[in-house]
């Protein structure tokens, strides 16, 4: 037994600092000797501190480093990574750590060949972060399922001997990120059954079945109140808006990465046009919103700041749903409204696919999509919708965590 544990949580933004939150939150409450210790990565930064936490980043571990080597480096990555809500000395230490761990590793040609292939997806900084759990003193560390620090900091606390837990976000295809790396962490939170008999079967050793703790909110009382706000603040009480989620094309590069969003823009803009009782709000992921083309302007179409506005409440306010790849479409499901996911469509990745998982009704022809929204509308696409939210997830997953004191 721990007494008077530290906590360490490491995560992105996005839906993985939307996870930790409501758990350091629940942990306040299930052990309150414990010390919760919040690092939040790139956007995540931002979102942090906006649920009241004082996060720290890697800039703040500067002293564990080269200051001047690190500054250096991050300087000279910084051209092509700056933009966005993240601070530039954020963005120096995150960059210059990073390259220079992988500089060690690898060797400078080498180090320069991976990042230029694969971007900041080559960074896993395990020493960097163990040096951080050293640090602190952090006897627990926890985190989501994404890569880069995320995936690092469960492996610098199992080479260090110290406790971890990770939490799956969504389905198994996700849970891949903890398979294949010669470890893992020692307990998995996960939303289903289905992606526990998954990561059991790939060898995880322990796996929990929580839910998804970003998900507890989705019907409590301030979440409604906030999408009538939403509602009330546009003139749009009496209409019923159509929510779009979207992302850029990876397999493309410069502007040919937008060349689908522009023609479901156009598709929904034109929707728009012709149901004026159907606002159109447009919501893209939280790192992209900014590259995106936007929308022309018009009374009933929104365009929403995901580094500011929460999804929940946007989600409550619209009667359906239209996504390619977001989790949004996973949240909309769980809120009871109507999916209509784009799939097959020329960009769209092979094999994914939220209709599969019972969360949404397919479209695969761009010109089906206005009468599939008008049959949604209508409450005549129907789905299993096999997941839900009793808003319990967090104290789930913090009795996880207790386990492990």
């Amino acid at each position: 037994m721990i007494p008077s544990p530290k906590i360490l949580y490491v995560s992105y933004g996005g839906g993985h600092i939307s996870m930790i939150l409501p758990v350091v939150r629940a942990m306040r409450q299930i052990a309150p000797d414990s010390e919760q210790i919040v690092m939040a990565l790139t956007i995540g930064a931002a979102a942090a501190r906006s649920a009241g936490e004082r996060p720290v980043g890697f800039a703040d571990f500067l002293h564990l480093r080269d200051v001047e080597a690190v500054t250096k480096c991050g300087l000279e990555l910084l051209p092509e990574n700056a933009g966005g809500s993240v601070s530039e000395a954020e963005s120096i230490a995150y960059l210059g750590v990073n390259f220079l761990e992988l500089e060690t590793r690898l060797g400078r040609e080498a180090a320069f060949h991976e990042y230029r292939s694969k971007g900041r997806a080559a960074f896993e900084p395990v020493d960097f972060i163990a040096d951080i759990i050293r640090d602190v003193g952090a006897d627990i560390v926890v985190t989501t399922n994404s890569p880069r620090a995320e995936r690092a900091s469960w492996k610098a606390a199992r080479r260090l001997g110290i406790p971890s837990l990770a939490m799956n976000d969504l389905l198994a295809r996700q849970a891949k990120t903890f398979v294949g790396q010669g470890d893992w962490p020692d307990r998995i939170c996960v939303l289903s059954d289905n992606v526990a008999e998954y990561l059991r079967r790939e060898g995880a050793p322990h796996v929990a079945v929580t839910g998804n703790p970003a998900f507890d909110s989705m019907a409590s009382r301030e979440v409604l109140e906030a999408a009538e706000a939403f509602l009330e603040a546009r003139g749009w009480e009496s209409k019923r808006p159509v929510l779009f989620s979207g992302d850029i094309d990876f397999s493309k590069t410069g502007e040919e990465r937008f060349w689908l969003l522009r023609r479901i823009s156009e598709v929904l803009e034109n929707f728009v046009e012709e149901n004026p009782d159907n606002p159109l709000i447009f919501r893209y992921h939280p790192s992209r919103w900014r590259e995106v083309p936007r929308p022309r302007a018009h009374p009933r179409i929104y365009f929403a700041d995901p580094e500011k506005e929460r999804p929940h409440p946007q989600i409550q306010a619209s009667a359906a749903a239209i996504v390619q790849l977001s989790t949004i479409g996973l949240e909309a499901s769980i809120a009871d409204k109507p999916v209509i996911s784009l799939e097959n469509l020329e960009g769209y990745p092979p094999g994914v696919s939220w209709e599969a998982e019972g969360v949404s009704v397919a479209c695969r022809d761009l010109e089906a999509l206005p009468g599939m929204i008008r049959q949604a509308l209508a409450g005549n696409l129907t789905t299993p919708r096999p997941f839900a939210t009793d808003g319990q997830a967090a104290f789930r997953v913090g009795e996880q965590i207790r386990a492990l004191f």
